[in-house]
């Protein structure tokens, strides 16, 4: 019997769906889908700084409006990652400036991103 992660998580018994839901194509982690950009900006940095340390934030552009695709993006990473469980993910919720602002943040290292 196959779990249903999206009913865990609405009774708060799953805090993320993961990538048994979204059941994601294998062809993403060879970037088949990836802008061109990500992928020269991922060689770029394994010939010349390896080991380089990224620091990558997706948030809204515009006033209140709410960012969507959270649980969706982070088992993303976490299926085509290389080392997963090395990663540092954090959803925040900010007031910036007596505005709700809502972002994703990801620290790692650019060689076990691999994305």
């Amino acid at each position: 019997m196959e779990i249903n992660e999206v009913k865990l998580k609405e009774q708060g018994k799953l805090s993320r769906i993961t990538n048994k839901t979204f059941k994601f194509d294998p062809k993403l982690g060879d970037g088949f889908y990836s802008a061109n950009y990500f992928l020269k900006s991922k060689a770029i940095v394994e010939n010349f700084s390896p080991n380089h340390i990224v620091t990558m934030q997706w948030f809204q552009r515009k006033d209140d409006v709410m960012l969507c695709g959270i649980d969706e993006a982070i088992a993303l990473i976490h299926t085509f990652a290389t080392n997963p469980e090395t990663l540092e993910i954090y959803l925040m919720m900010a007031i910036l400036l007596t505005k709700m602002s809502q972002f994703l943040r990801l620290v790692a290292n650019m060689k076990i991103l691999d994305i």
